[in-house]
């Protein structure tokens, strides 16, 4: 599981205000093959000078959708590499508000997307994963993270 918030402040004048939540099961059986199914939602709200520098210009979005992906985990001695693959969908529904003449734009699309990466995990739970998102035809989306893990369900 999964939480984020960014709340409503403002950097570099671009307000971002931004809510997600995702939820995932992984399959992990005793062989180094792993699979998980997830689960997503996320609103945001942006504001910002887009189309006029003396404007600011709205952006709310609403995502939600789910994806498959499956790795092969690599033991070494202090911990793991995962390279993976993943399929998914994303529903988009977006309203962009022009605030010099008070237009809107509207976008609502299902995506098909594509992932792969690569999942560091040393000990004592240190994570580090390196991926790429590709919505064919609108985005390809690079990411890093870097987490501290820890064991919900400890093995007896």
């Amino acid at each position: 599981m999964g939480l984020s918030y960014i709340p409503p402040i403002t950097i570099v004048e671009i307000n971002e205000h931004f809510g997600a939540l995702e939820a995932g099961l992984a399959w992990v059986p005793d062989s180094p093959f792993v699979a998980g199914i997830r689960g997503h939602v996320l609103v945001a709200r942006s504001k910002t000078s887009v189309t006029d520098p003396a404007t600011r210009d709205t952006l709310e979005n609403f995502e939600f959708g789910g994806d498959l992906s499956a790795g092969y985990r690599l033991d070494f001695g202090a911990g793991s590499v995962t390279p993976f693959a993943g399929v998914g969908v994303t529903r988009v529904n977006g309203n962009f508000r022009i605030t010099s003449d008070n237009e809107l734009l509207t976008t609502r699309t299902t995506n098909a997307s594509f992932t792969g990466g690569a999942r560091l995990f040393v000990r004592p739970g240190i994570e580090a994963v390196a991926e790429l998102v590709v919505f064919p035809g609108r985005l390809v989306d690079p990411t890093f993270r870097l987490a501290w893990a820890f064991d919900w369900l400890p093995k007896s």
